[in-house]
Parts: structure tokens; sequence; C-alpha cells
């Protein structure tokens, strides 16, 4: 387990963060439909490790009925 506090990446690269959020808010208006979109996004951030992704990724889909894995 990591003790080590979260980086605070708007603040430490304010230009990519903000192209990120970008990318995000055009990727939710697209035509795939946003349960799969957080389903990719879910996978991305397991793929990477990032907890607190993966809640806040797991968290959208739970607000939209999906069922967790058997």
């Amino acid at each position: 387990m990591n003790l080590e506090p979260r980086l605070n990446y708007s603040e430490l690269a304010p230009a990519p963060f903000k192209a990120l959020l970008e990318l995000s808010d055009v990727v939710h208006r697209c035509s795939l439909g946003r349960k799969l979109v957080d389903l990719v996004l879910l996978r991305v951030s397991q793929i990477n490790g990032c907890g607190f992704c993966v809640d806040m990724h797991w968290s959208d889909l739970a607000k939209q009925d999906e069922a967790p894995p058997a």
C-alpha cells in the first residue's frame, strides 16, 4: 500500500490536465454512449493501477445502474 499523498495534477501540469478534461467532455458527448465510455475509462484505470480513478469511474457506472461483476 502506498501512503504517499496523491499528486495534484491540476497544479503540477495545468495545461495537460485541462486538455484531459476537455477530451473527457468530448468523449462523453460522442455517439458511443455514456455507459460504454465509462466502462472503457474504468478498464483503463484498472490497467493504470489508479485506485482513485477506479473508484470514480465505478461510482459513475453505479449511478447508471451497472451491476458489479459476479
